[in-house]
Protein backbone atom coordinates (compact mmCIF):
# COMPACT_ATOMS: atom_id res chain seq x y z
CA UNK A 1 0.00 0.00 0.00
CA UNK A 2 1.38 3.42 -0.89
CA UNK A 3 2.57 5.35 2.13
CA UNK A 4 1.31 8.60 0.65
CA UNK A 5 -2.19 7.45 -0.32
CA UNK A 6 -4.95 9.16 1.66
CA UNK A 7 -6.55 6.62 3.98
CA UNK A 8 -9.94 6.84 5.59
CA UNK A 9 -9.91 7.38 9.35
CA UNK A 10 -13.21 7.63 11.09
CA UNK A 11 -13.56 10.81 13.05
CA UNK A 12 -16.40 11.32 15.48
CA UNK A 13 -17.63 14.84 15.94
CA UNK A 14 -16.36 16.10 19.31
CA UNK A 15 -13.46 13.61 19.44
CA UNK A 16 -9.88 14.89 19.28
CA UNK A 17 -7.54 13.54 16.59
CA UNK A 18 -5.32 11.80 19.16
CA UNK A 19 -8.21 9.80 20.63
CA UNK A 20 -9.41 9.10 17.11
CA UNK A 21 -6.06 7.61 16.23
CA UNK A 22 -5.98 5.60 19.48
CA UNK A 23 -9.63 4.52 19.00
CA UNK A 24 -10.39 5.71 22.52
CA UNK A 25 -13.35 7.54 24.01
CA UNK A 26 -12.84 11.31 24.16
CA UNK A 27 -14.59 13.72 26.52
CA UNK A 28 -14.32 16.54 23.99
CA UNK A 29 -12.81 19.05 26.47
CA UNK A 30 -11.14 21.95 24.66
CA UNK A 31 -8.50 23.02 23.88
CA UNK A 32 -7.06 19.67 25.05
CA UNK A 33 -9.13 16.71 26.18
CA UNK A 34 -8.82 15.20 29.63
CA UNK A 35 -7.92 11.74 28.26
CA UNK A 36 -4.77 13.16 26.68
CA UNK A 37 -3.89 15.52 29.53
CA UNK A 38 -4.24 12.82 32.17
CA UNK A 39 -1.76 10.64 30.26
CA UNK A 40 0.64 13.54 29.51
CA UNK A 41 0.40 12.96 25.77
CA UNK A 42 -0.04 15.52 23.03
CA UNK A 43 -3.67 16.28 22.22
CA UNK A 44 -3.88 17.14 18.51
CA UNK A 45 -7.10 19.01 19.07
CA UNK A 46 -10.34 19.30 17.16
CA UNK A 47 -9.41 21.39 14.16
CA UNK A 48 -8.49 20.44 10.63
CA UNK A 49 -7.41 16.89 9.89
CA UNK A 50 -3.64 16.52 10.54
CA UNK A 51 -1.54 15.79 7.46
CA UNK A 52 0.11 12.78 9.06
CA UNK A 53 -3.25 10.95 8.97
CA UNK A 54 -2.97 10.87 5.17
CA UNK A 55 0.11 8.65 5.31
CA UNK A 56 0.09 5.13 6.73
CA UNK A 57 3.79 5.33 7.58
CA UNK A 58 3.50 8.67 9.39
CA UNK A 59 0.33 7.49 11.14
CA UNK A 60 2.12 4.39 12.44
CA UNK A 61 5.03 6.51 13.67
CA UNK A 62 2.68 8.87 15.49
CA UNK A 63 0.71 6.00 17.03
CA UNK A 64 3.90 4.29 18.25
CA UNK A 65 5.12 7.54 19.78
CA UNK A 66 1.81 7.97 21.65
CA UNK A 67 1.85 4.37 22.87
CA UNK A 68 5.43 4.73 24.10
CA UNK A 69 4.51 7.90 25.98
CA UNK A 70 1.48 6.22 27.60
CA UNK A 71 3.62 3.24 28.61
CA UNK A 72 6.35 5.48 30.08
CA UNK A 73 3.85 7.57 32.05
CA UNK A 74 2.19 4.42 33.38
CA UNK A 75 5.58 3.17 34.58
CA UNK A 76 6.33 6.49 36.27
CA UNK A 77 2.98 6.51 38.03
CA UNK A 78 3.67 3.05 39.42
CA UNK A 79 7.08 4.21 40.68
CA UNK A 80 5.59 7.31 42.31
CA UNK A 81 2.78 5.29 43.90
CA UNK A 82 5.35 3.00 45.49
CA UNK A 83 7.31 5.99 46.83
CA UNK A 84 4.12 7.60 48.19
CA UNK A 85 3.14 4.39 50.01
CA UNK A 86 6.60 4.18 51.57
CA UNK A 87 6.36 7.81 52.73
CA UNK A 88 2.87 7.24 54.14
CA UNK A 89 3.99 4.15 56.08
CA UNK A 90 6.93 6.10 57.51
CA UNK A 91 4.74 8.97 58.77
CA UNK A 92 1.62 7.01 59.74
CA UNK A 93 2.34 6.82 63.46
CA UNK A 94 3.50 10.40 63.87
CA UNK A 95 1.28 12.45 61.59
CA UNK A 96 -0.96 15.08 63.23
CA UNK A 97 -4.26 15.78 61.55
CA UNK A 98 -4.21 18.23 58.69
CA UNK A 99 -6.90 20.34 60.37
CA UNK A 100 -4.71 20.76 63.47
CA UNK A 101 -1.79 21.92 61.37
CA UNK A 102 -3.69 24.71 59.64
CA UNK A 103 -5.68 25.82 62.67
CA UNK A 104 -3.38 28.83 63.00
CA UNK A 105 -3.13 31.54 60.35
CA UNK A 106 -1.16 29.78 57.61
CA UNK A 107 1.15 31.30 55.05
CA UNK A 108 -0.58 30.20 51.87
CA UNK A 109 0.50 30.32 48.26
CA UNK A 110 -2.77 30.98 46.48
CA UNK A 111 -3.56 31.76 42.90
CA UNK A 112 -6.80 32.19 41.03
CA UNK A 113 -5.26 30.49 38.05
CA UNK A 114 -2.50 28.07 37.29
CA UNK A 115 0.76 29.85 36.46
CA UNK A 116 0.92 27.82 33.27
CA UNK A 117 -2.58 28.79 32.11
CA UNK A 118 -1.40 32.18 30.90
CA UNK A 119 -1.69 32.19 27.09
CA UNK A 120 1.57 31.26 25.47
CA UNK A 121 2.52 29.87 22.10
CA UNK A 122 5.01 27.53 23.73
CA UNK A 123 2.90 25.77 26.29
CA UNK A 124 -0.01 23.37 26.27
CA UNK A 125 -2.68 23.29 28.98
CA UNK A 126 -1.61 21.80 32.29
CA UNK A 127 -3.58 20.03 35.03
CA UNK A 128 -5.89 22.23 37.09
CA UNK A 129 -4.04 23.82 39.98
CA UNK A 130 -6.44 26.64 40.64
CA UNK A 131 -7.09 28.10 44.06
CA UNK A 132 -9.53 25.30 44.86
CA UNK A 133 -6.78 22.74 44.38
CA UNK A 134 -3.65 24.72 45.22
CA UNK A 135 -3.99 26.22 48.70
CA UNK A 136 -1.39 24.41 50.79
CA UNK A 137 -0.33 25.33 54.34
CA UNK A 138 2.80 27.38 54.49
CA UNK A 139 5.21 28.85 56.98
CA UNK A 140 3.65 31.09 59.59
CA UNK A 141 5.58 34.04 60.92
CA UNK A 142 5.82 34.07 64.68
CA UNK A 143 4.23 30.67 65.13
CA UNK A 144 5.03 28.86 68.32
CA UNK A 145 5.15 25.61 66.40
CA UNK A 146 7.92 25.31 63.84
CA UNK A 147 6.70 23.34 60.84
CA UNK A 148 9.24 20.97 59.38
CA UNK A 149 9.78 18.36 56.75
CA UNK A 150 10.96 14.90 57.65
CA UNK A 151 14.41 13.73 56.66
CA UNK A 152 13.93 11.62 53.56
CA UNK A 153 15.86 8.34 53.80
CA UNK A 154 15.65 7.77 50.05
CA UNK A 155 16.10 11.37 48.91
CA UNK A 156 18.51 10.46 46.13
CA UNK A 157 15.75 8.43 44.44
CA UNK A 158 14.60 11.77 43.01
CA UNK A 159 17.56 11.34 40.68
CA UNK A 160 16.01 8.57 38.66
CA UNK A 161 19.08 7.90 36.56
CA UNK A 162 17.32 4.96 34.98
CA UNK A 163 15.56 7.70 33.06
CA UNK A 164 18.48 8.81 30.93
CA UNK A 165 16.63 11.79 29.54
CA UNK A 166 16.17 13.23 33.03
CA UNK A 167 19.92 12.97 33.61
CA UNK A 168 20.49 14.91 30.38
CA UNK A 169 18.02 17.63 31.36
CA UNK A 170 19.48 17.96 34.85
CA UNK A 171 23.00 18.42 33.52
CA UNK A 172 21.72 20.85 30.90
CA UNK A 173 20.18 22.90 33.69
CA UNK A 174 23.36 22.85 35.80
CA UNK A 175 25.67 23.53 32.84
CA UNK A 176 23.66 26.15 30.98
CA UNK A 177 20.51 27.44 32.66
CA UNK A 178 21.81 28.25 36.15
CA UNK A 179 24.48 30.44 34.56
CA UNK A 180 21.73 32.37 32.79
CA UNK A 181 19.78 32.76 36.03
CA UNK A 182 22.75 34.03 38.04
CA UNK A 183 25.57 34.90 35.67
CA UNK A 184 27.70 36.66 38.27
CA UNK A 185 27.31 34.16 41.12
CA UNK A 186 30.89 33.44 42.19
CA UNK A 187 31.00 31.07 45.19
CA UNK A 188 34.42 30.24 46.55
CA UNK A 189 35.70 26.67 46.50
CA UNK A 190 36.74 27.03 50.15
CA UNK A 191 33.10 27.63 51.12
CA UNK A 192 31.71 24.68 49.19
CA UNK A 193 30.95 26.29 45.82
CA UNK A 194 27.44 25.45 44.63
CA UNK A 195 27.25 22.21 46.60
CA UNK A 196 24.17 23.57 48.37
CA UNK A 197 22.31 23.53 45.05
CA UNK A 198 22.99 19.84 44.41
CA UNK A 199 22.12 19.07 48.03
CA UNK A 200 18.69 20.70 47.70
CA UNK A 201 18.07 19.12 44.29
CA UNK A 202 18.66 15.65 45.69
CA UNK A 203 16.36 16.18 48.67
CA UNK A 204 13.48 18.20 47.20
CA UNK A 205 11.34 16.50 44.59
CA UNK A 206 9.47 19.64 43.38
CA UNK A 207 12.79 21.47 43.02
CA UNK A 208 14.20 18.57 41.02
CA UNK A 209 11.31 18.68 38.54
CA UNK A 210 11.42 22.49 38.42
CA UNK A 211 15.08 22.25 37.37
CA UNK A 212 14.19 19.67 34.72
CA UNK A 213 11.44 21.94 33.40
CA UNK A 214 13.92 24.81 33.05
CA UNK A 215 16.35 22.53 31.24
CA UNK A 216 13.59 21.37 28.90
CA UNK A 217 12.39 24.95 28.35
CA UNK A 218 15.89 26.09 27.35
CA UNK A 219 16.36 23.15 24.97
CA UNK A 220 12.90 23.81 23.55
CA UNK A 221 13.81 27.45 22.86
CA UNK A 222 17.03 26.35 21.11
CA UNK A 223 15.16 23.85 18.95
CA UNK A 224 12.53 26.47 18.14
CA UNK A 225 15.28 28.50 16.46
CA UNK A 226 16.50 25.56 14.39
CA UNK A 227 12.94 24.26 13.74
CA UNK A 228 13.90 20.63 14.25
CA UNK A 229 10.44 19.15 13.72
CA UNK A 230 9.48 16.30 16.02
CA UNK A 231 12.25 16.97 18.53
CA UNK A 232 10.71 20.39 19.07
CA UNK A 233 7.34 18.85 19.98
CA UNK A 234 9.01 16.26 22.23
CA UNK A 235 10.70 18.96 24.33
CA UNK A 236 7.40 20.85 24.50
CA UNK A 237 5.78 17.79 26.06
CA UNK A 238 8.74 17.34 28.40
CA UNK A 239 8.68 20.87 29.77
CA UNK A 240 4.91 20.71 30.28
CA UNK A 241 5.24 17.38 32.06
CA UNK A 242 8.02 18.46 34.41
CA UNK A 243 6.52 21.86 35.21
CA UNK A 244 3.15 20.29 36.01
CA UNK A 245 4.93 17.65 38.08
CA UNK A 246 6.89 20.33 39.95
CA UNK A 247 3.69 22.19 40.90
CA UNK A 248 1.97 18.98 41.97
CA UNK A 249 4.97 17.87 44.03
CA UNK A 250 5.20 21.29 45.68
CA UNK A 251 1.56 20.99 46.71
CA UNK A 252 2.22 17.55 48.23
CA UNK A 253 5.44 18.79 49.84
CA UNK A 254 3.71 21.69 51.57
CA UNK A 255 0.80 19.54 52.72
CA UNK A 256 3.19 17.02 54.28
CA UNK A 257 5.32 19.66 55.94
CA UNK A 258 4.26 18.88 59.49
CA UNK A 259 5.08 15.19 59.36
CA UNK A 260 7.43 13.21 61.60
CA UNK A 261 10.23 15.56 62.64
CA UNK A 262 10.23 18.87 64.46
CA UNK A 263 12.83 21.37 65.56
CA UNK A 264 14.76 24.39 64.29
CA UNK A 265 17.10 22.39 62.09
CA UNK A 266 14.42 20.65 60.04
CA UNK A 267 12.28 23.82 60.00
CA UNK A 268 15.20 25.71 58.56
CA UNK A 269 15.74 23.09 55.88
CA UNK A 270 12.05 23.21 54.96
CA UNK A 271 12.16 26.98 54.50
CA UNK A 272 15.18 26.63 52.24
CA UNK A 273 13.40 24.02 50.14
CA UNK A 274 10.37 26.30 49.73
CA UNK A 275 12.58 29.27 48.82
CA UNK A 276 14.51 27.22 46.26
CA UNK A 277 11.28 26.01 44.61
CA UNK A 278 9.85 29.53 44.48
CA UNK A 279 13.01 30.98 42.92
CA UNK A 280 12.86 28.30 40.22
CA UNK A 281 9.19 28.97 39.50
CA UNK A 282 9.89 32.70 39.17
CA UNK A 283 12.75 31.91 36.78
CA UNK A 284 10.46 29.68 34.73
CA UNK A 285 7.93 32.50 34.38
CA UNK A 286 10.75 34.90 33.52
CA UNK A 287 12.37 32.70 30.88
CA UNK A 288 9.11 31.69 29.20
CA UNK A 289 8.06 35.33 28.92
CA UNK A 290 5.42 35.29 31.69
CA UNK A 291 3.97 38.71 32.41
CA UNK A 292 2.39 38.46 35.85
CA UNK A 293 2.38 35.01 37.48
CA UNK A 294 5.82 35.64 38.99
CA UNK A 295 4.08 37.97 41.48
CA UNK A 296 2.18 35.06 43.07
CA UNK A 297 5.41 33.21 43.84
CA UNK A 298 7.26 36.36 44.96
CA UNK A 299 4.50 37.30 47.40
CA UNK A 300 4.74 33.83 48.95
CA UNK A 301 8.55 33.89 49.16
CA UNK A 302 8.51 37.32 50.79
CA UNK A 303 6.34 35.90 53.57
CA UNK A 304 8.84 33.08 54.13
CA UNK A 305 11.76 35.50 54.28
CA UNK A 306 9.83 37.80 56.60
CA UNK A 307 9.88 34.97 59.14
CA UNK A 308 13.65 34.58 58.64
CA UNK A 309 14.98 37.73 60.25
CA UNK A 310 18.73 37.95 60.71
CA UNK A 311 18.41 36.89 64.33
CA UNK A 312 16.43 33.77 63.55
CA UNK A 313 18.79 32.93 60.71
CA UNK A 314 21.72 33.00 63.07
CA UNK A 315 19.82 31.11 65.78
CA UNK A 316 19.08 28.30 63.33
CA UNK A 317 22.67 28.15 62.13
CA UNK A 318 23.99 25.63 64.62
CA UNK A 319 22.97 22.04 63.92
CA UNK A 320 21.73 20.49 67.12
CA UNK A 321 22.66 16.96 66.15
CA UNK A 322 26.13 17.44 64.67
CA UNK A 323 29.53 17.92 66.21
CA UNK A 324 30.91 21.17 64.75
CA UNK A 325 34.43 19.97 65.44
CA UNK A 326 34.29 17.30 62.75
CA UNK A 327 34.11 17.72 58.95
CA UNK A 328 30.88 15.72 58.82
CA UNK A 329 29.43 17.95 61.53
CA UNK A 330 30.38 21.17 59.74
CA UNK A 331 29.06 20.07 56.33
CA UNK A 332 25.27 20.35 56.93
CA UNK A 333 25.78 23.71 58.61
CA UNK A 334 27.81 25.06 55.68
CA UNK A 335 25.41 23.78 53.03
CA UNK A 336 22.40 25.24 54.81
CA UNK A 337 24.12 28.57 55.46
CA UNK A 338 25.28 28.88 51.84
CA UNK A 339 21.81 28.01 50.57
CA UNK A 340 20.17 30.43 52.99
CA UNK A 341 22.37 33.38 52.10
CA UNK A 342 21.99 32.77 48.36
CA UNK A 343 18.23 32.17 48.32
CA UNK A 344 17.31 35.02 50.66
CA UNK A 345 19.57 37.31 48.62
CA UNK A 346 17.90 36.20 45.39
CA UNK A 347 14.42 36.88 46.81
CA UNK A 348 15.48 40.33 48.03
CA UNK A 349 16.86 41.08 44.58
CA UNK A 350 13.69 39.96 42.79
CA UNK A 351 11.64 41.99 45.26
CA UNK A 352 13.52 45.25 44.74
CA UNK A 353 13.78 44.87 40.95
CA UNK A 354 10.05 44.20 40.69
CA UNK A 355 9.09 47.58 42.15
CA UNK A 356 9.76 49.56 38.98
CA UNK A 357 7.20 47.33 37.21
CA UNK A 358 4.53 47.31 39.91
CA UNK A 359 5.04 50.88 41.22
CA UNK A 360 4.76 49.48 44.73
CA UNK A 361 7.24 49.59 47.63
CA UNK A 362 9.40 46.49 48.24
CA UNK A 363 7.61 43.71 50.09
CA UNK A 364 10.70 43.30 52.30
CA UNK A 365 11.62 46.96 52.63
CA UNK A 366 11.81 46.82 56.43
CA UNK A 367 13.89 43.64 56.48
CA UNK A 368 16.28 44.41 53.61
CA UNK A 369 18.63 46.71 55.53
CA UNK A 370 19.46 44.17 58.24
CA UNK A 371 19.66 41.26 55.81
CA UNK A 372 21.88 42.97 53.22
CA UNK A 373 24.20 44.46 55.82
CA UNK A 374 24.53 41.11 57.56
CA UNK A 375 25.72 37.78 56.20
CA UNK A 376 24.28 38.08 52.68
CA UNK A 377 26.90 39.08 50.10
CA UNK A 378 24.65 40.25 47.29
CA UNK A 379 27.59 41.13 45.03
CA UNK A 380 28.57 37.45 44.92
CA UNK A 381 25.03 36.47 43.91
CA UNK A 382 24.04 38.97 41.22
CA UNK A 383 27.17 41.14 40.87
CA UNK A 384 25.70 44.37 42.27
CA UNK A 385 26.82 45.73 45.64
CA UNK A 386 24.02 45.92 48.24
CA UNK A 387 24.10 49.68 48.79
CA UNK A 388 22.64 50.22 45.31
CA UNK A 389 19.91 47.64 45.94
CA UNK A 390 18.95 49.43 49.16
CA UNK A 391 18.88 52.77 47.33
CA UNK A 392 16.62 51.34 44.59
CA UNK A 393 14.28 50.01 47.29
CA UNK A 394 14.09 53.46 48.88
CA UNK A 395 13.38 55.05 45.48
CA UNK A 396 10.58 52.54 44.90
CA UNK A 397 9.08 53.38 48.31
CA UNK A 398 9.29 57.09 47.46
CA UNK A 399 7.62 56.49 44.09
CA UNK A 400 4.78 54.57 45.75
CA UNK A 401 4.36 57.39 48.30
CA UNK A 402 4.19 59.94 45.48
CA UNK A 403 1.56 57.92 43.60
CA UNK A 404 -0.57 57.63 46.74
CA UNK A 405 -0.24 61.35 47.46
CA UNK A 406 -1.29 62.22 43.90
CA UNK A 407 -4.34 59.96 44.17
CA UNK A 408 -5.45 61.81 47.32
CA UNK A 409 -4.51 65.27 45.95
CA UNK A 410 -2.08 65.76 48.86
CA UNK A 411 1.27 65.77 47.05
CA UNK A 412 3.79 68.28 48.39
CA UNK A 413 6.68 68.78 45.98
CA UNK A 414 8.75 70.28 48.75
CA UNK A 415 8.30 67.11 50.80
CA UNK A 416 9.05 64.98 47.71
CA UNK A 417 12.35 66.79 47.18
CA UNK A 418 13.12 66.59 50.89
CA UNK A 419 12.67 62.81 50.95
CA UNK A 420 14.54 62.30 47.68
CA UNK A 421 17.58 64.38 48.63
CA UNK A 422 19.18 61.85 51.05
CA UNK A 423 18.79 59.08 48.43
CA UNK A 424 20.38 61.28 45.77
CA UNK A 425 23.30 62.04 48.10
CA UNK A 426 23.82 58.34 48.89
CA UNK A 427 23.93 57.54 45.19
CA UNK A 428 26.29 60.41 44.45
CA UNK A 429 28.65 59.48 47.29
CA UNK A 430 28.48 55.78 46.42
CA UNK A 431 29.33 56.42 42.77
CA UNK A 432 32.23 58.71 43.74
CA UNK A 433 33.59 56.04 46.10
CA UNK A 434 33.18 53.38 43.43
CA UNK A 435 35.00 55.55 40.89
CA UNK A 436 37.86 55.99 43.33
CA UNK A 437 38.10 52.19 43.77
CA UNK A 438 38.09 51.69 39.99
CA UNK A 439 40.80 54.33 39.45
CA UNK A 440 42.88 52.80 42.23
CA UNK A 441 42.62 49.33 40.67
CA UNK A 442 43.65 50.77 37.28
CA UNK A 443 46.64 52.52 38.85
CA UNK A 444 47.74 49.23 40.40
CA UNK A 445 47.84 47.78 36.87
CA UNK A 446 49.69 50.84 35.53
CA UNK A 447 46.61 52.17 33.68
CA UNK A 448 45.02 55.59 33.56
CA UNK A 449 41.73 54.38 32.08
CA UNK A 450 40.00 51.24 30.88
CA UNK A 451 40.53 50.57 27.20
CA UNK A 452 41.45 47.57 25.09
CA UNK A 453 44.81 47.09 26.84
CA UNK A 454 43.25 47.64 30.26
CA UNK A 455 40.52 45.11 29.51
CA UNK A 456 43.17 42.56 28.51
CA UNK A 457 45.08 43.06 31.77
CA UNK A 458 41.87 42.75 33.80
CA UNK A 459 40.69 39.61 32.02
CA UNK A 460 44.08 37.88 32.34
CA UNK A 461 44.37 38.62 36.06
CA UNK A 462 41.96 36.33 37.98
CA UNK A 463 42.59 38.18 41.22
CA UNK A 464 41.39 41.44 39.65
CA UNK A 465 38.76 40.12 37.25
CA UNK A 466 35.91 39.28 39.64
CA UNK A 467 36.20 42.54 41.59
CA UNK A 468 36.34 44.48 38.32
CA UNK A 469 33.11 42.77 37.20
CA UNK A 470 31.35 43.67 40.44
CA UNK A 471 32.42 47.31 40.34
CA UNK A 472 31.42 47.71 36.69
CA UNK A 473 28.03 46.08 37.23
CA UNK A 474 27.38 48.13 40.37
CA UNK A 475 28.26 51.32 38.49
CA UNK A 476 25.70 50.55 35.78
CA UNK A 477 22.94 49.88 38.32
CA UNK A 478 23.89 52.99 40.33
CA UNK A 479 23.57 55.31 37.33
CA UNK A 480 20.31 53.65 36.28
CA UNK A 481 19.07 54.17 39.85
CA UNK A 482 19.79 57.86 39.35
CA UNK A 483 17.58 57.81 36.24
CA UNK A 484 14.86 56.14 38.35
CA UNK A 485 15.17 58.75 41.11
CA UNK A 486 15.28 61.72 38.71
CA UNK A 487 12.14 60.41 36.99
CA UNK A 488 10.32 60.07 40.31
CA UNK A 489 11.33 63.52 41.58
CA UNK A 490 11.38 65.63 38.42
CA UNK A 491 9.01 63.70 36.16
CA UNK A 492 9.27 61.27 33.24
CA UNK A 493 10.61 63.84 30.77
CA UNK A 494 13.85 62.92 28.99
CA UNK A 495 14.42 66.58 28.08
CA UNK A 496 15.11 67.45 31.73
CA UNK A 497 18.83 67.94 32.39
CA UNK A 498 18.93 65.59 35.39
CA UNK A 499 17.26 62.78 33.49
CA UNK A 500 19.30 63.31 30.32
CA UNK A 501 22.62 63.38 32.17
CA UNK A 502 21.80 60.24 34.18
CA UNK A 503 20.91 58.38 30.98
CA UNK A 504 24.24 59.41 29.43
CA UNK A 505 26.10 58.30 32.57
CA UNK A 506 24.37 54.92 32.36
CA UNK A 507 25.41 54.55 28.71
CA UNK A 508 29.04 55.33 29.61
CA UNK A 509 28.98 52.78 32.42
CA UNK A 510 27.55 50.17 30.04
CA UNK A 511 30.35 50.89 27.58
CA UNK A 512 32.96 50.34 30.29
CA UNK A 513 31.30 47.08 31.28
CA UNK A 514 31.35 45.82 27.69
CA UNK A 515 35.14 46.13 27.66
CA UNK A 516 35.47 43.38 30.26
CA UNK A 517 32.25 41.33 29.80
CA UNK A 518 30.83 39.62 26.74
CA UNK A 519 27.53 40.75 25.26
CA UNK A 520 25.61 37.94 26.96
CA UNK A 521 26.44 39.44 30.37
CA UNK A 522 23.94 42.17 29.52
CA UNK A 523 21.13 39.61 29.87
CA UNK A 524 21.48 40.11 33.62
CA UNK A 525 21.33 43.90 33.26
CA UNK A 526 17.81 44.15 31.83
CA UNK A 527 16.68 46.45 34.65
CA UNK A 528 19.21 49.28 34.06
CA UNK A 529 18.88 48.94 30.27
CA UNK A 530 15.08 49.26 30.43
CA UNK A 531 15.06 52.07 33.02
CA UNK A 532 17.63 54.22 31.21
CA UNK A 533 16.55 53.19 27.70
CA UNK A 534 12.93 54.11 28.33
CA UNK A 535 14.07 57.65 29.10
CA UNK A 536 16.30 57.98 26.00
CA UNK A 537 15.61 61.37 24.43
CA UNK A 538 16.83 61.31 20.82
CA UNK A 539 17.09 58.75 18.04
CA UNK A 540 20.85 58.06 18.42
CA UNK A 541 20.42 57.34 22.15
CA UNK A 542 17.37 55.19 21.48
CA UNK A 543 19.27 53.30 18.78
CA UNK A 544 22.06 52.58 21.25
CA UNK A 545 19.73 50.88 23.73
CA UNK A 546 17.87 49.10 20.96
CA UNK A 547 21.21 47.79 19.67
CA UNK A 548 22.12 46.45 23.13
CA UNK A 549 19.02 44.23 23.10
CA UNK A 550 19.28 43.18 19.48
CA UNK A 551 22.95 42.22 19.86
CA UNK A 552 22.01 39.62 22.47
CA UNK A 553 20.85 37.35 19.66
CA UNK A 554 17.97 34.99 19.01
CA UNK A 555 18.58 32.72 22.01
CA UNK A 556 18.11 35.60 24.46
CA UNK A 557 14.92 36.66 22.68
CA UNK A 558 13.48 33.12 22.78
CA UNK A 559 14.53 32.41 26.38
CA UNK A 560 13.87 35.40 28.58
CA UNK A 561 12.27 38.83 28.57
CA UNK A 562 14.60 40.80 26.30
CA UNK A 563 11.93 41.05 23.60
CA UNK A 564 9.46 42.45 26.13
CA UNK A 565 12.11 44.90 27.35
CA UNK A 566 12.64 46.23 23.83
CA UNK A 567 8.88 46.48 23.31
CA UNK A 568 8.55 48.54 26.52
CA UNK A 569 11.28 50.97 25.47
CA UNK A 570 9.86 51.32 21.96
CA UNK A 571 6.41 52.01 23.42
CA UNK A 572 7.87 54.90 25.44
CA UNK A 573 9.66 56.36 22.42
CA UNK A 574 6.72 56.03 20.05
CA UNK A 575 4.17 57.38 22.54
CA UNK A 576 6.25 60.44 23.34
CA UNK A 577 6.71 61.09 19.62
CA UNK A 578 2.99 60.75 18.95
CA UNK A 579 1.52 62.90 21.70
CA UNK A 580 4.51 65.12 22.49
CA UNK A 581 4.13 64.28 26.17
CA UNK A 582 7.06 63.67 28.50
CA UNK A 583 4.98 61.57 30.86
CA UNK A 584 5.85 58.15 29.41
CA UNK A 585 8.15 55.89 31.39
CA UNK A 586 8.62 52.10 31.67
CA UNK A 587 5.69 51.72 34.10
CA UNK A 588 3.18 53.61 31.96
CA UNK A 589 4.39 51.69 28.90
CA UNK A 590 3.82 48.34 30.67
CA UNK A 591 0.37 49.46 31.74
CA UNK A 592 -0.48 50.47 28.19
CA UNK A 593 0.79 47.12 26.87
CA UNK A 594 -1.13 45.22 29.55
CA UNK A 595 2.07 43.67 30.94
CA UNK A 596 3.93 43.56 34.21
CA UNK A 597 7.40 42.32 33.32
CA UNK A 598 9.97 41.37 35.96
CA UNK A 599 13.09 43.18 34.76
CA UNK A 600 15.80 40.70 35.79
Amino acid sequence: MSSTRRTLTRHKSGCCWTCTLRRKKCDGEKPACFACKSRNITCHGFGNRPEWLDSEDRKRVELKKIKDAVKLNRKRRRTDATEDRDDEDLANNARPTFAQNIATDPYQIQSDEDPMNEPSEMLEPCPDLSAAHYSPPIYEQGSSQTPSIAQTPMATTYFRFGYHREAELLMHYLDHVFALQFRFHTPSVANGGRGWLLWLLTETKPLYHAALSLGALHQHSLLARSAQGQRYHDTLSELNEHHSRALQELQKFLQSSYEVSTGARSGRKRRLQILACGVQFISFELFRGGKSQWQVHLDALATVVRGMTLGSMEDDASPVDCDPGTPSGREPHRLESNAEHFLVGAVLWFDVMSCASTNEPPRLHAEALDLLQGQIDLANIIGCQPWVTLAVGDIAALSAWKTEAISTSSLSFWKLFEQGHPIRKRLKDGIASLRAEIDESFAALGLSHLGTMGAYLVLTNPGVQQEAFKRAITLVFAHAAQVYLDTVISGADPKLDDVRNSVIDTMNALQELRFICDAQALRNLIWPICIAGSMAEDVPTQSYFQGLIQDLGEEAHAFGNTTDTLRIMQKCWASRAEDGSGSWDWATAMESLGQCVLLV
